[in-house]
Formats: structure tokens, C-alpha cells, sequence
């Protein structure tokens, strides 16, 4: 539904660079904005349940679920978000890179040695040596190894896209079938870590040679292992490679399209990723706790009591929304404040929000709710303007409400 005209919005035909994207999407990308560490040692299992949002214990068992978390500073503001997925693991603690990463149930085998298990953290890029910085300083004493591995190991994804999104060529989503689902949304399809060798930029900016093929588990336990004849092979040099599976052939998308393309997906469907998106704003006007990101009966970690007060008060005045902005004089860019349009340019005092982000005409805004509830939404309409740079002009912002909120979000922040 389609906020700003109070009734629902018809569906929106897509733009060519629309079916481009969802197809890339559909076959699978790599995530360059993500890295990955190596989190091992007796203790450090604890160490993340003292000082991430959400509850890990469960990843102590074979075939766990990946954990999607955030890491929060003492006065409860989003310092990183991070997805922790079980890895392969040799006995001694190392992750066999040759064997697999931590797609789906392939992540989820027993390790040989029986011992603590050996994790695998995906961060974000932008965010990741001051996130490795923090949990060092965090460790303290604790037996905890924190590795970066993202020359080892790379972040992929595909995404789900609709009868009416996808073409004929978006079918190699078994491509990457073995990945669990993204634990956030399951609307955002597939996401897990994978050995590099799989993905491997060439020279040419393409993807390098590689294998990618699931069979039955030693232990007859059909679970799906990353080895055999199929292969990566280079692309174009347009930033697409493709996996040769069964004598046929699917494009994957690397490098900077894939990542531009699956930001995109991402802002359309209002979910925010990343230092530079969640940092330093409130967990829950960044909706994590809608995106199964927080625990409110796990116990004590960094940040929590003003996490745990407003989420128990019920009250959430402002939260991040997917918007579409149509440039009057120039393009829409993170950091300018919101206004409704109704009010005069020159008695604009009091901003209703700001942008977080924005990319090809589609992005995040942090949004006052009560300009979405009752009397208020009908007829709503909202430009956005950087105060600092008044002469760039306005952008005109609509806005919508996610198919994955909860009913009641609008409804409590205006009371």
C-alpha cells in the first residue's frame, strides 16, 4: 500500500533496468559490500550472546538456521549489523575452504573434532575493521580467534522474483539453491558465504573459474557439499560471470552490479544493510526487530535496556521506509531532511524525516509515522531539501508501507 494519497497505489510496470536487475537477482550475485570473519575458539559463542541484539545459542547445534544481529553501542544506537552462519570445520578450528562455506545445510555439518563451533560473520564492508576493532576490545581474555577471511570466502544472494517480475532467463536460482533463506524476510530470498574460488574476479572483471555442485554427504545424509566438475567461467568484462551446471548455463552477477542491483531490491522492499545505512540510528525505528534481528527475553547485551524500554512502551515515533524520489532539479541523495510539501518553502522549520539512502530514483527514508496514520495520510505528500544546499532544489518523496510490517506499527506511533 502506498502511502501519500491514502489508498493503495496500482502495481508499477518495471523499467527495462528493472527486468535486467531481477534477472541478475534470480540467477544469483555476490555481495562486494559484505566481508566475512572467522569467529572460533571455546568462548565464542558466549562472547556474541553478551554482546549482539539477538539470542545465538542455537548456532551450538549442527544445522542451525543462520542468525541475523546488530552490534550496538552503550547508548543503544546500531553500530553494524552481522549474519552468522555455521562453517565446515576441520576439528582444529580452521574452516576447510576447499569443502564449502556456510550455504544452507552445507554449513551445518558436524565438525570432525566434535569441538566448539567455528562461525562465520558477514559484515559489512564499510563497517568491517571498526567492527573487528570492537570485538577484539570485547573479547577481553575470552578463548576467541577473529579472522578476516574475505579473501577466502564471499557473501552471494538470489532473490525470489514474481511471475510478473521474472523473464526467461532468471531460472538459476538452483544455482545457489543450497543457501539457507536470508533469516530476515524470507521475500528477500537466499544468502549465505561461499569459498572464493567459487566467485572469482578475473582481469577482465568478470568472474574466474571455479566449481559449484551439490552431492550426497559422506555419511549418506544427502546433504548438498560445494565440489565437482561445474564450473565459473569468465564473463564479458561487464561484471557477469555464469555457472555451467548439467551441460546448461547460468549468468551469476559479481563486482559492482550485482551489489548495485541487490541494494536496489533491497530499498524497494524497505530494508536497510550496512554501517553507512544502520549506523547510528535506533534499532527499532530501523525496523530490526521486524526483521527477527533482536531478542526481548535473551538477557543482558550491549545496548539493551533502551532497546528493551521502547520496545515494551510500545512506542516507535519514527522507522525507516522504502520511498521513490522524482528529481525536480537534482537526484535525491542521503542526508537531506523532509518536508510535507504542503508547507510554504519559506516557513519550513521542522523537518518529518530525512533520507538515509538513495540510488536510481528509489531509497530509505526515516519517517515521523504520524504522517502516515488517520487524517494525516489522505493527501500526504512530501519533498525532500538539503538545507545546506538549498539552490539544488526539491525532490518529491512518496513513500509505502512494506509488505512485512506489522499491522500495528502506524497505528501505536500515532497515539
Amino acid at each position: 500500500q502506498a502511502h501519500g494519497s491514502g489508498s493503495a497505489s496500482p502495481p508499477r510496470a518495471l523499467n527495462l533496468s528493472c527486468w535486467a536487475s531481477l534477472s541478475m537477482l534470480a540467477r544469483g550475485v555476490e555481495l562486494a559490500s559484505r566481508r566475512v570473519l572467522r569467529v572460533a575458539g571455546a568462548e565464542a559463542l558466549p562472547l556474541l550472546q553478551r554482546v549482539l541484539t539477538n539470542d545465538v545459542r542455537a548456532l551450538a547445534k549442527p544445522g542451525a538456521l543462520p542468525v541475523y544481529a546488530a552490534l550496538q553501542n552503550a547508548q543503544g544506537r546500531v553500530e553494524h549489523d552481522v549474519f552468522l552462519h555455521r562453517a565446515m570445520s576441520d576439528g582444529r578450528g580452521r574452516t576447510k575452504n576447499g569443502d564449502g562455506g556456510a550455504g544452507g545445510e552445507a554449513g551445518s555439518h558436524t565438525h570432525q573434532g566434535g569441538g566448539p563451533p567455528v562461525l562465520l560473520a558477514d559484515l559489512p564492508a564499510d563497517g568491517f575493521d571498526a567492527a573487528l576493532d570492537l570485538l577484539k576490545k570485547l573479547r577481553l581474555r575470552a578463548q576467541v580467534s577473529l579472522d578476516d577471511v574475505s579473501d577466502d570466502f564471499k557473501v552471494v544472494a538470489a532473490v525470489f522474483p514474481s511471475e510478473a517480475e521474472a523473464d526467461d532467463d532468471a531460472t538459476g536460482l538452483s544455482s545457489f539453491s543450497f543457501l539457507p533463506l536470508d533469516p530476515r524476510w524470507v521475500g528477500l530470498g537466499l544468502r549465505g558465504i561461499v569459498p572464493a574460488q567459487l566467485i572469482r574476479a578475473d582481469g577482465a572483471g568478470g568472474c574466474g573459474s571455479g566449481k559449484l555442485q551439490t552431492r550426497s554427504g559422506d555419511s549418506g545424509d544427502g546433504l548438498p557439499l560445494i565440489d565437482g566438475p561445474e564450473t565459473i567461467r569468465g564473463g564479458d568484462g561487464g561484471g557477469d560471470g555464469s555457472v555451467s551446471q548439467g551441460g546448461g548455463t547460468k549468468d551469476i552477477g559479481c563486482g559492482g552490479d550485482g551489489d548495485r542491483a541487490y541494494r536496489e531490491w533491497r530499498y524497494r522492499h524497505g530494508v536497510a544493510e550496512g554501517t553507512a545505512e544502520l549506523g547510528g540510528l535506533l534499532p527499532l525505528e530501523c525496523n530490526l526487530a521486524g526483521l527477527h534481528a533482536i531478542s526481548f527475553d535473551k538477557g543482558c547485551y550491549i545496548g539493551q535496556e533502551l532497546t528493551a524500554r521502547t520496545h515494551f512502551t510500545g512506542v516507535v515515533r519514527k522507522r525507516l521506509l522504502p520511498a521513490h524520489f522524482t528529481a525536480v532539479d537534482s537526484p535525491a541523495r542521503p542526508g537531506m531532511d523532509i518536508f510535507l510539501a504542503s508547507a510554504d518553502p519559506s516557513t519550513r522549520r521542522k523537518s518529518v524525516g530525512k533520507v538515509v539512502a538513495a540510488q536510481g530514483g528509489v531509497g530509505l527514508v526515516l519517517l515521523r509515522l504520524q504522517h502516515l496514520a488517520g487524517d494525516d495520510a489522505v493527501g500526504a505528500e512530501f519533498v525532500a531539501v538539503d538545507k545546506d544546499n538549498p539552490n539544488l532544489g526539491e525532490v518529491r518523496v512518496r513513500v509505502e508501507v512494506p509488505e512485512w510490517w506489522q499491522p500495528d506499527w502506524i497505528d501505536a506511533a500515532s497515539q
